[in-house]
């Protein structure tokens, strides 16, 4: 039997399980193609890498043998559509996300034969690739609706601490989707509930799991591309095997200004990028922007469980139309060995399909791509190149994980290798630095009789790369460029040096060679070489005595390096090296030089109007640029010679060009926490008793804390007076910003009924609590400041008697975080569960609002409130975080009072800056929400009236009625006074006719 379902959905992590042999730096040149087997389709529909030890194995070359693995054979299943594997010497899932079962089984136990359930399975595998135990289906045997067509394993992974397995479900409940985690020491399933879900929002499309709030917790991560009404959204979950629940801890909605259908969440990617120990997140919405360019979206965890958006913008790739970039995410370990975790987007449907990697970086990553694989570039055949990917594992065992790519559009997959890194460094060393024009120290004499000052040239390399693969040496070919900053309109007349090549005798301004570097650490160095400088009486004199002597360096390595895979030099090292030789002269009555430099200078801070300006605190938010207005003395009579200004400034500033400054690259570097601009004073000597003064500007958009600038003024002599060759400048950072805080209740006035019920009938469902209210808290940020890590403290009204654990009044049910936060809030500690499975919030047991009398308010000063906190990530000016709190109103507490009453409870929220800003209005840091509660009218319960009461009241009328009749009988009401009408007997004859 083959592993292929009836469209013949098939990968090939089988491909590349022959056991343990052995970005710049993926090779593109030699990539490993796969072809499907001639009777498969969609070939690399999703690929996985995978590698186990097999001592007693024969080791191979990693070949592209296509093998087969027999799981079983049932057509439209679309076994092998999802893969997974937890890396090396781990183990694999597959699974066939439209399985069906049939026939279906009524909820009367009825067998229909007209129906099937689509209710989907997955297939463990040992590190061998062979079957560990039975399908895996926690659809399967369950009736109906809402399992009916949950299509598990659409998507599936192993959880961060490998003790679970994560599957999608993402017709479970009407589409509405969810997670299944699958417990392997237990073998059970839990569900993730459905609340916040409407219809056919594909919860579960993606997922993954990871570190977010500790490092000893594990969250699961889902995606739900068509929440949020279309917009997608991403959720975030805690599990829990003991309480066998799985609850909502937050939700992750796109940036503003994506349009409906992006697709945002339709492929994630949890990775630790800066590699702090918490877990990062990727979110692909491969629809986004007006022609399908797609984004990816990057989350950078606050180290408190709140994840930040690092770019409202986030990634693009080329931003090619139609290429759906985000359509595929794949986290593939560090590929260049800086210590950071790296990804690879994929956007198949650009030309061929391409493949873009990212690094991992101190900040999150970084937003430039580092690499671009194209698949024309691979093999013009290719077609959806791109669409699934995979990493991590080392396929060829070099010490560098590789990276598996899809392109079932054309039935193949391919695997790209990655090259180690060599860390080479390389310089130039020279015999003296220093020329002095006046002295006739150090010449050499030439044929024809002449004198040239001269000196000697080494090029030295040393390799100090750590990788796995055995060294067998490295070949580094070279060039040496003597003063190349004086070729003009490429003439080589104003260079100062030359080479003489010693079987013609030309001079030479360029040489080239290769060194053979032979082993690691140390340094290798060619023979030295003769520099000649030009001499003062020639024709083409040395005309330039100002500025120095350029020595350059560009080296690489020799290709073909002789092995099948070349390494590569890391790209983060220069390849370049530039050496510098400085002529000196003398003083007027010294030998050596003695100036006496001073700096000094003030700081001016700048608005987004540059005309505006601050006092010297820095208000974030307000302040835009800082400029350094410097002032650099020369308070002695010599020349201070080459001297120059070195800023030292915080890596949080950006700094930006002035024209006599450059940024002092030589630091770059992701641990740098302070960089340097340096600027030349004068071109050659600032000379005595004068001055000379600079405006540096640096951008103060990145600013958080306070700052320190020091300025130091510096020259090749030593200074009279080193003291006030330094000053440092200190910037204090203001944080102002008003946070404003909103709360409303829906519905905001209840009624309870009914009559007291059993604890048991209570705990059978939440249904059976009471109405539910859904309370929503609003925190905005008015700015100006970026405020991080606002502490959010909710206040419930819990117990009615604090000395009953049983007297609840609002149940706690979900916190839910909408935005950057989290909560630490206990919610349904009863563990109850739920029988309904649409998001609608039951409004049956509202009321409208009226005028109310008698009313009763609890707060907590009376009743037993429980009290919890939530982080807020960070808020920009005008962002707002939310918060809703889902609870149930515990009606039997209050039916079980003497005389059921109105009673008002106090939900109070209230929010708490860092210290460090400052509020200019504090009035709008609380708020209350109340809500009213209302008994049934007519109020239940009330005592019937007792028998006799009816009997008495009965003849109490009759004997005042009779009573009445007598009196007025005896006052003669009942006898006639008037006469009576008698008629006569002519009125008693007929009327005659006329």
């Amino acid at each position: 039997m083959e592993l292929r379902p009836s469209t013949n959905v098939l990968h090939f992590a089988f491909i590349l399980t022959l056991g343990k042999v052995f970005a710049f730096n993926l090779d593109v040149k030699s990539p490993v193609i796969y072809d499907g087997p001639a009777e498969s389709d969609l070939f690399g529909y999703t690929v996985a890498t995978h590698s186990y030890n097999a001592p007693k194995k024969e080791v191979h070359q990693l070949g592209n043998r296509t093998v087969t693995i027999e799981v079983e054979k049932k057509t439209e299943q679309w076994l092998g559509a999802t893969l997974h594997s937890s890396g090396e010497n781990g183990r694999v899932v597959t699974c066939a996300p439209r399985y069906t079962e049939a026939p279906f089984t009524s909820k009367e136990g009825m067998i229909d034969h007209r129906y099937i359930a689509l209710i989907g399975r997955c297939f463990l595998m040992y590190r061998d690739l062979s079957i560990q135990r039975e399908a895996i289906s926690p659809c399967k045997g369950r009736v109906g609706q809402p399992y009916g067509y949950c299509q598990a394993g659409i998507s599936a992974e192993f959880s961060a601490g490998g003790e679970d397995l994560l599957m999608g479900t993402v017709g479970f409940s009407s589409g509405r989707g969810g997670l299944a985690a699958y417990s392997l020491s237990a073998e059970k399933n839990i569900f993730s509930p459905t609340a916040s879900l409407k219809i056919h929002a594909y919860m579960g499309y993606a997922i993954s799991s990871g570190n977010f709030w500790s490092q000893k917790s594990t969250e699961f991560i889902g995606g739900a591309p068509r929440g949020n009404d279309m917009r997608g959204k991403v959720m975030m979950y805690a599990y829990s095997l003991d309480r066998n629940d799985i609850q909502i801890k937050s939700e992750i909605l796109p940036p503003p200004g994506i349009k409906v259908g992006s697709y945002f969440g339709s492929a994630i990617c949890v990775v630790d990028l800066n590699n702090n120990k918490f877990s990062d997140l990727l979110v692909g919405a491969p629809l986004a922007s007006d022609s399908d360019e797609g984004r990816v979206f990057v989350y950078v965890n606050n180290e408190m469980g709140a994840l930040d958006v690092q770019d409202p913008l986030g990634l693009v790739g080329d931003n090619i139309p139609y290429g759906q970039f985000g359509r595929a995410i794949a986290r593939v370990g560090d590929l260049n060995k800086d210590g950071f975790q790296d990804v690879a987007v994929g956007a198949p449907f650009e030309g061929n399909g391409a493949v873009y990697v990212y690094h991992g970086s101190r900040s999150g990553i970084n937003p430039t791509y580092k690499q671009k694989l194209r698949g024309s570039s691979v093999d013009p055949g290719l077609r959806l190149f791109g669409s699934s990917l995979a990493g991590i594992v080392d396929m060829d065992s070099n010490g560098y994980p590789d990276i598996a790519v899809g392109a079932y559009g054309s039935n193949k997959a391919v695997l790209f290798r990655t090259r180690s890194i060599v860390n080479a460094e390389g310089e130039i060393q020279l015999s003296r630095n220093q020329i002095v024009v006046e002295s006739d120290d150090n010449l050499c004499l030439l044929d024809g009789g002449k004198y040239y000052k001269c000196l000697n040239l080494s090029v030295c390399f040393s390799n100090k790369d750590k990788g796995a693969a055995k060294f067998a040496g490295l070949g580094i070919t070279y060039s040496v460029d003597l003063d190349r900053v004086k070729v003009v309109r490429g003439t080589n007349f104003f260079r100062r040096m030359f080479f003489l090549d010693e079987n013609s005798g030309d001079k030479l301004h360029t040489i080239n060679g290769v060194l053979n570097v032979t082993k690691r650490g140390g340094s290798q160095c060619t023979p030295p070489r003769t520099v000649y400088l030009k001499a003062c009486n020639e024709k083409d004199n040395l005309a330039d005595v100002a500025s120095s002597l350029t020595f350059d360096l560009d080296f690489g390595l020799v290709e073909p390096c002789g092995s099948t895979l070349c390494p590569v030099l890391n790209d983060s090292l220069p390849t370049t090296h530039t050496a510098k030789a400085f002529f000196m002269k003398r003083c007027k009555n010294q030998k050596v030089c003695v100036p006496d430099l001073a700096v000094d200078g003030k700081v001016v801070l700048l608005g987004h109007d540059e005309n505006r300006r601050f006092d010297s605190q820095l208000r974030l938010g307000l302040v835009k640029e800082l400029m350094l207005q410097l002032t650099v003395s020369n308070k002695a009579s010599d020349y201070a010679y080459y001297s120059k200004l070195v800023v030292k400034y915080p890596s949080s500033l950006s700094y930006q060009r002035t024209g006599d400054c450059e940024h002092d690259r030589s630091l770059d570097n992701d641990t740098q926490s302070q960089l340097s601009v340096i600027c030349d004073v004068e071109k050659v000597a600032l000379p005595g008793l004068s001055n000379k003064t600079f405006s540096i500007k640096f951008s103060a958009a990145s600013v958080e804390e306070d700052i320190s600038i020091i300025v130091t003024a510096e020259s090749q002599d030593l200074d009279a007076n080193e003291k006030d060759n330094s000053k440092e400048f200190f910037i204090a950072v203001k944080y102002e910003a008003d946070l404003e805080i909103k709360g409303y209740s829906k519905p905001d006035q209840v009624i309870y009924s009914g009559s007291v019920k059993t604890q048991e009938k209570v705990r059978e469902f939440q249904e059976e609590i009471g109405p539910e209210i859904v309370q929503t808290i609003k925190v905005f940020n008015h700015g100006p400041s970026v405020v991080d890590w606002s502490q959010l403290t909710i206040t419930v009204p819990k117990l009615l008697n604090k000395d009953d654990p049983e007297s609840f009044l609002m149940y706690l049910l979900q916190v839910e975080v909408i935005g950057s936060g989290s909560c630490n809030a206990v919610v349904n500690p009863l563990n109850i569960k739920s029988v309904q499975l649409n998001e609608s919030i039951s409004t049956e047991n509202s009321v409208k609002q009226r005028r109310t009398r008698d009313v009763k308010r609890l707060s907590c000063g009376e009743v037993g409130c429980q009290s919890f906190q939530c982080s807020l990530g960070r808020l920009r000016q005008g962002d707002k975080a939310e918060i809703k709190l889902t609870s149930r109103l515990w009606q039997n507490t209050l039916i079980k009072l003497d005389k059921p009453a109105v009673v008002e409870l106090e939900t109070i929220a209230q929010v708490q800056p860092p210290a460090k800003v400052t509020q200019p209005d504090v009035g709008n840091d609380a708020v209350t929400i109340i809500l009213t509660a209302k008994p049934e009218r007519p109020v239940a319960g009330k005592k019937s009236t007792p028998w006799w009461v009816y009997l008495v009241s009965v003849l109490g009328g009759v004997i005042l009625l009779g009573v009445a009749v007598f009196i007025l009988y005896k006052l003669g009401f009942f006898k006639r006074k008037n006469k009576s009408l008698e008629l006569t007997p002519e009125e008693l004859l007929p009327m005659k006719k006329v």
